[in-house]
């Protein structure tokens, strides 16, 4: 076997037409390709209709937001041990005099 990362051909007698031209029938595609994306890509218009997006955003937005509420309220045990954990230690590092020679 070869060096980890590198691929081995099954039956290296087999190779293709355009790996003998060094990859210019597949250059042609990729260009092709890559200009039928830009097309794509520049015909797609978000703004098209602003209060549609708006409306779904804001759909998407309170979805999102109410599937967050529910697992937050789900582990409400770890939100309320968490929240405990961060107030004592803004508490500890916020006193002025005790324990600032060992912080």
């Amino acid at each position: 076997m070869g060096p980890p990362g590198t691929k081995r051909r099954k039956n290296p007698a087999a190779v293709s037409v355009s790996e003998q031209r060094n990859g210019s029938s597949k250059s042609r595609i990729a260009s092709s390709s890559r200009e039928d994306e830009k097309r794509i890509r520049e015909a797609i218009v978000l703004w098209k209709a602003p209060a549609t997006t708006l409306n779904y955003f804001c759909r998407e937005l309170g979805s999102t937001l109410l599937d967050a509420g529910q697992r937050l309220w789900t582990r409400k045990f770890l939100v309320l041990v968490v929240v405990l954990v961060v107030a004592l230690a803004s508490a500890a590092c916020s006193v002025s005099e005790i324990g600032r020679a060992h912080v």
